[in-house]
C-alpha cells in the first residue's frame, strides 16, 4: 500500500488548486532531494499524477484536522 500524505492548506479563493499542488510538489521534491540525495533518482516516481483537493467551506479547521489525523486509524485497522 503506497504511503499517502494529507495536507491542510489555506489559500486564497483565487488560487487554482492545480497551481497550488504543483508548487507544493516542486518545493517538497527540492527539499527532499537536498536532504535525502538518494531520492533524486526516484524523481520520476516520487509523485502520483493524481491528487484530491476539496473546499471545506465554513467547517472549523479543527474538524478537518481531526478527520485527517483519524485517517491512519482507518487504514491501520
Amino acid at each position: 500500500m503506497p504511503d499517502q500524505v494529507h495536507l491542510v492548506v489555506r489559500v486564497s479563493p483565487t488560487d487554482a488548486p492545480a497551481q497550488v499542488v504543483r508548487a507544493l510538489r516542486g518545493r517538497i521534491a527540492r527539499v527532499l532531494g537536498q536532504e535525502l540525495a538518494y531520492l533524486r533518482r526516484l524523481a520520476g516516481v516520487l509523485w502520483s499524477p493524481w491528487y484530491f483537493a476539496a473546499s471545506v467551506g465554513y467547517v472549523w479547521e479543527s474538524t478537518v484536522r481531526g478527520y485527517i489525523e483519524r485517517q491512519w486509524d482507518v487504514v491501520a485497522w
